[in-house]
């Protein structure tokens, strides 16, 4: 069976927790709702990625019990999330807690991107090889390029901290200087 979502509201998002039963071939997830996410006192980490595709492959996620099928970026980011996840942690992931057939749940949830990244402890960016093409060198040229055309790139820009991942290499790097290249970029077009 398919999983529903509840009504979600105006000052809310949804969270997802991982369940102990998870394994790295099968997700089990909970989502919760928090109100006033962007209170100091809530915790969570926020997840994004370079969207699949609609010819991609699709991955299930047990989501509350019921399967719920997400392109596999989203599903590694999610796999990748809960190998380190501890008890407690919570992430947001656009795949994932927001309800992709309510457009105007979609609409609202886009326009609070940069509040949902700007109230997450971090920003983890997942990016992708064979999507890769675009950019050389180093991996904050790879973020860069990706950011620039990114449908999220303003609001990953309001991170705290932000975190890149591609294939096997991490790099933490700092928000208000990728601010400053992206702003150096625009400006030079």
């Amino acid at each position: 069976m398919l999983f529903q979502y509840a009504q979600l509201g105006s000052d809310a998002i949804r969270l997802i927790r991982f369940h102990a039963r998870t394994t790295s071939n099968e997700l089990h997830v909970t989502l919760e709702h928090q109100a006033r996410y962007w209170e100091p006192d809530v915790r969570y980490f926020a997840l994004s990625c370079q969207p699949a595709g609609q010819d991609v492959d699709r991955q299930g996620v047990i989501l509350n019990g019921r399967t719920r099928m997400i392109d596999f970026n989203a599903w590694s980011a999610l796999a990748d999330a809960a190998k380190t996840s501890k008890e407690n942690d919570r992430y947001w992931l656009n795949a994932l807690c927001v309800n992709q057939q309510d457009k105007t749940e979609v609409m609202e949830q886009h326009r609070q991107l940069r509040q949902i990244y700007a109230g997450a402890e971090k920003v983890i960016l997942r990016l992708h090889s064979h999507n890769d093409a675009q950019a050389s060198g180093d991996l904050a040229n790879k973020a860069q390029a990706y950011i620039d055309q990114a449908a999220d790139g303003e609001a990953l820009l309001q991170s705290k901290k932000l975190i890149v991942v591609l294939d096997e290499q991490e790099r933490e790097l700092d928000a208000n200087d990728l601010k400053d290249v992206s702003r150096a970029i625009r400006e030079s077009l």
